[in-house]
């Protein structure tokens, strides 16, 4: 019980990757032509509609790695990466693709000025980063072949 116990925060974080990412990603997939509408209009006063690939590549982007995140979360769980002996890669693989999705949705608020939302998911990148952290690192490699 006690090594069950010490290594719950293992079990949770993926838990925590799925339920954050897993309702957006669905919504911006089932409603994908809604969503370009409502980012090409939310950041139409801003620079980034004129970069290459316009907001339908940006969106694509975070859908990707929000999607991705998922993924790498429901495969951590499958494989029983929570516990101790296993490699935890898809696990340490969901948090880096959540702080990436974080890091570009944090942006994406400050380039609008909404300071508010922007410290919100700054919030969470800064959290996932913790959580990157405390997740053990095998000392043999990323990667399981290696």
């Amino acid at each position: 019980m006690k090594k069950l116990f010490f290594h719950l925060h293992l079990v949770l974080i993926p838990l925590f990757v799925i339920l954050v990412f897993a309702s957006p990603v669905i919504g911006k997939i089932l409603a994908f032509a809604e969503t370009v509408t409502r980012f090409e209009g939310m950041f139409a006063e801003t620079f980034l509609p004129t970069l290459v690939g316009g907001m339908l590549l940006q969106l694509a982007i975070i859908i990707i790695l929000e999607g991705a995140a998922v993924i790498a979360a429901v495969i951590s769980v499958i494989n029983r990466e929570f516990l101790p002996e296993k490699n935890k890669v898809f696990l340490r693989s969901s948090l880096i693709l959540s702080a990436a999705a974080f890091f570009i949705l944090a942006f994406g608020q400050q380039v609008l000025g909404n300071g508010d939302h922007f410290f919100k998911i700054f919030t969470y990148f800064v959290f996932t980063l913790f959580l990157l952290h405390i997740v053990p690192q095998e000392k043999k490699g990323f990667w399981p072949w290696q």
